[in-house]
C-alpha cells in the first residue's frame, strides 16, 4: 500500500471546484479546491495554505486512518465549529495542530485515544477560542512531548492525570480561565522542560510536589491569583532556569530557598507585596564572570512593584537586567550598578549623589546625528527618588541609551553641556522644572573661582585668584614653570637632565662635548672633507676598473676592462650574429623565475609579432591586484619584473593576453 503526503502551498482567493471523489479517497469539503484525499494518505498539512474552507472539520475525517501528521495551523483557513468527536479515531496521529481558527466548543473527551500522538497544539490568539475544561482522558496520550493550549477561553480545574503524561516536556495552558489549584500530580512530571500556567485564576496553596518536577527549566505562573507566601519548595527544582511570579498576591520575603537555584537565569516576582530585603542567598547567584564565561549563573532580576526595601548590594552589578522600581530601597547607588544593561531605579529613596566613576567605563562610537555602537547601559531609569549634588560631566557618555529618566529627583546646576543633542526618552537634562533644586549647596559669591549661579545654600567653599595661578590652580606666568615647579622660576635644566645644571651641548650635539665626534678629515665639525683613493683630504682621485688610483681604463660592453668590445656582427662570446634567426616563432611564457619568490620575481615573455600585450596578476578570487603591462610590442624577448607592494604571501595567477588567446601561470610570493 502507497503512503501519500500532501502538502499544500497555495494562494487563492474564492476557487471552487465540482467534483467526484475517485474510487478510495474520500470528500472532506465538497466543492473545496482540494476535496478528495487518499485514505491511505498520512500527511496533511495545510500550514501554507491561503484558500479559506470556511466550514467545519467533518466527521468523515476519521476515514484517514492512515494519517500521522495533521496540520491546519494557517488561520487563513477559518475553520469553524466544534473539534468532531471521530478525530479521536486516527490512532496513527503523530502530530496534530488546530491552531489560529475559528473553532468553537470544548476539546472531545475522543483525543484522548490519540495514543501515538505526540504534539498537539490548539491556540487561539486572534479569537475567544475552544472553552471548557480539559478532559482527564488527556492523560492517557502517554507518547505526547509537546501540549499547547494557549490563548482560548478554556475553563475549571486542571485535571490531576496531567500528571500521567510521562513523555510530556511542553505544557503551555497559559491564558485561559483555568481556577482552581494546581495538581499535586504535576510533581510526577519527571521529563517536563516548560511549563507555563500564566495569565489564568489559579489560586493557592501550590503544591509542594512541584519541588519533585527534576528536569524543569521554565516555570511561569504569573498573572493569576496566588496568596501568601512564596512556596520554598520551588527551591527544590535545582534544573530550574526561569522563574516567573510576577503579578499575583504574594505576600512575606523572598524565601532564601530560591538561593539554591544555581541554574536560575531569570527569577521575575514584580507587581506582588513582598516584603523585606534581597536574600543574600538570592544575591550569591550571581556571578558575572560564570555568566560572561556562558555559565550559569542569574542575569535578570525583576522585583518592580512590591515593598521591598534596605540598601542594594553591589554584587547586583554583575546582572544584566535589574528592575526594583516602585519599592521602598534606600540608602546610596553602588558604585557600579551602571554596568547593567537595562536598569530601572525608579521610585525608591534612593540618596546620595552620581559620581564620575560611575560612568567611566560607558563609550559611544557615533558620527554626529547617528549612534553606531555603545558600550554599557540602554536604558536608565532613576526617577523619583532623592539622589542630589551636581550631575557628572561624563553622564554624556549615555548619548546612546535608548530611554533615560532622571527627572523627580534633587539634581542641582551646572548641568552638563553634551556635545551631541541627547534624546533621553522626553526627559531634558538641563529642565530644572524637572528636579528639586530648592537645597544646592555651593559658592554664592560671584566673585570666587567657584562661584555656581544655581547654589542658594553657601557651603564654605568659595576659592579666588592667586597672582600667577587662574581659576583651576594652572601657572599663568609668561615663563610658566621652572625645572623645579616654581611659577615664574628662572631655574632649567642642563643637557644632562640636571636642574640648575652647567653642561651644554657642543656641536656635535654631544653634551659637553669637544666637537671632535663629528669632524670631518679635515677636523671640522659636521664638515664633508673626504679623504680620495690617493688618501689626501677633499681629493678627486679615484680607482679604474683595473684598482689603479687615478686610472682611466674602463669596461666595454662584454665587460672586460680597458677592452674594445665584440666584432662587427658577433656577439660577445664570438657567434655570429642572425637577428630573424633568434626572433621567437610563437607568443608564449618562457620562465618565471624565481617561484617562489620574495622580493621580486621576472616573467619572461616570448612575442612573435608586432601585437598588444597585457600582464595582468589575479588573486585566487580573481580579483585584479596589479597591471605589468599593457601596450603594442614588437617581436622579441622581454622580461618583466613583478615586486608585490602592499599584498598578503600566498598564491597568485600571471595572465598574459595579446587580444586572442590568454597564458596564466601560478607563482607563490612568500615573506
Amino acid at each position: 500500500m502507497k503512503n501519500y503526503i500532501i502538502y499544500f502551498n497555495i494562494i487563492l482567493c474564492s476557487t471552487i471546484f465540482s467534483q467526484d471523489c475517485p474510487e478510495g479517497e474520500i470528500s472532506l469539503w465538497p466543492g473545496y479546491a482540494w476535496d478528495c484525499f487518499d485514505v491511505t494518505t498520512t500527511v496533511i498539512d495545510f500550514s501554507n495554505v491561503y484558500a479559506p474552507i470556511n466550514a467545519a472539520i467533518p466527521s468523515e475525517i476519521e476515514q484517514l486512518v492512515n494519517l500521522e501528521t495533521l496540520d491546519f495551523s494557517n488561520g487563513a483557513l477559518n475553520l469553524t465549529g466544534e473539534i468532531p468527536p471521530e478525530i479521536g479515531n486516527l490512532t496513527n496521529l503523530k502530530y496534530l495542530d488546530l491552531s489560529n481558527q475559528q473553532l468553537t466548543g470544548s476539546i472531545p473527551s475522543e483525543i484522548g485515544q490519540l495514543s501515538n500522538l505526540e504534539e498537539l497544539y490548539i491556540t487561539n490568539p486572534y479569537t475567544a477560542g475552544l472553552s471548557g475544561s480539559i478532559p482527564s482522558e488527556i492523560g492517557n496520550l502517554d507518547n505526547l512531548t509537546w501540549l499547547d493550549l494557549s490563548d482560548n477561553e478554556l475553563s475549571g480545574s486542571i485535571p490531576p492525570e496531567i500528571g500521567d503524561m510521562n513523555s510530556l516536556k511542553w505544557l503551555e495552558l497559559m491564558n485561559n480561565n483555568f481556577s482552581g489549584t494546581i495538581p499535586s500530580e504535576v510533581g510526577n512530571m519527571n521529563t517536563l522542560l516548560w511549563m507555563y500556567l500564566d495569565g489564568n485564576e489559579l489560586v493557592s496553596p501550590i503544591p509542594s510536589e512541584i519541588g519533585d518536577m527534576s528536569s524543569l527549566k521554565r516555570l511561569s505562573l504569573s498573572e493569576n491569583q496566588f496568596t501568601g507566601a512564596i512556596p520554598s519548595a520551588l527551591g527544590n527544582i535545582s534544573t530550574l532556569e526561569r522563574l516567573y511570579l510576577y503579578s499575583n498576591q504574594f505576600t512575606g520575603e523572598i524565601p532564601s530557598e530560591l538561593g539554591q537555584l544555581n541554574s536560575l537565569g531569570i527569577l521575575s516576582l514584580g507587581s506582588n507585596q513582598l516584603t523585606g530585603s534581597i536574600p543574600n542567598d538570592i544575591i550569591e547567584l550571581i556571578n558575572y564572570e560564570d555568566l560572561y564565561n556562558g555559565n550559569g549563573a542569574l542575569a535578570s532580576l525583576y522585583l518592580n512593584n512590591n515593598q521591598l526595601s534596605g540598601e542594594i548590594p553591589n554584587a547586583l552589578s554583575g546582572l544584566i537586567n535589574l528592575n526594583l522600581a516602585n519599592n521602598n530601597f534606600s540608602g546610596p547607588l553602588p558604585e557600579d550598578i551602571f554596568w547593567l544593561a537595562s536598569l530601572d531605579l525608579s521610585n525608591n529613596q534612593f540618596s546620595g549623589e552620581l559620581t564620575e566613576e560611575m560612568f567611566d567605563h560607558l563609550a559611544c562610537y557615533a558620527t554626529e546625528e547617528v549612534c553606531v555602537f555603545c558600550s554599557g547601559i540602554d536604558e536608565l531609569y532613576i526617577n523619583g527618588n532623592q539622589l542630589s549634588g551636581e550631575l557628572p560631566d561624563n553622564i554624556c557618555n549615555l548619548r546612546c541609551v535608548t530611554f533615560l529618566d532622571l527627572s523627580d529627583n534633587s539634581f542641582c546646576g551646572p548641568y552638563p553641556v553634551c556635545e551631541y543633542t541627547v534624546y533621553w526618552g522626553g526627559y531634558s537634562l538641563t529642565d530644572e522644572t524637572e528636579q528639586n533644586t530648592s537645597d544646592c549647596a555651593g559658592c554664592i559669591d560671584s566673585t570666587a573661582c567657584n562661584y555656581n549661579e544655581y547654589a542658594n545654600n553657601d557651603d564654605g567653599s568659595c576659592t579666588y585668584l592667586n597672582a600667577y595661578f587662574d581659576c583651576n590652580g594652572n601657572c599663568i606666568h609668561e615663563n610658566g614653570e621652572d625645572c623645579d615647579g616654581v611659577c615664574g622660576g628662572l631655574t632649567y635644566e642642563d643637557c644632562n637632565g640636571i636642574c640648575g645644571g652647567t653642561a651644554v651641548e657642543d656641536a656635535c650635539g654631544i653634551c659637553s662635548g669637544d666637537g671632535s665626534s663629528c669632524a670631518d678629515c679635515a677636523g671640522t665639525p659636521n664638515g664633508i672633507a673626504t679623504e680620495d683613493c690617493a688618501g689626501t683630504c677633499g681629493g678627486t682621485a679615484v680607482e679604474d676598473c683595473n684598482g689603479t688610483c687615478g686610472g682611466t681604463a674602463v669596461e666595454d660592453e662584454c665587460g672586460i676592462c680597458g677592452g674594445e668590445g665584440p666584432e662587427e656582427n658577433f656577439d660577445c662570446d664570438g657567434n655570429l650574429l642572425n637577428i630573424e634567426e633568434h626572433l621567437p616563432n610563437k607568443f608564449e611564457i618562457l620562465d618565471i623565475y624565481p617561484n617562489p619568490f620574495n622580493p621580486v620575481t621576472t616573467i619572461m615573455l616570448a612575442i612573435d609579432s608586432y601585437q598588444p600585450v597585457s600582464i595582468n596578476i589575479l588573486d585566487l578570487n580573481g580579483i585584479l591586484i596589479n597591471q605589468i603591462v599593457n601596450k603594442n610590442l614588437h617581436p622579441g624577448i622581454y622580461n618583466f619584473e613583478w615586486r608585490p607592494d602592499n599584498v598578503s604571501n600566498g598564491i597568485y595567477f600571471i595572465v598574459v593576453n595579446n587580444g586572442m588567446e590568454n597564458i596564466m601561470k601560478k607563482v607563490t610570493f612568500i615573506k
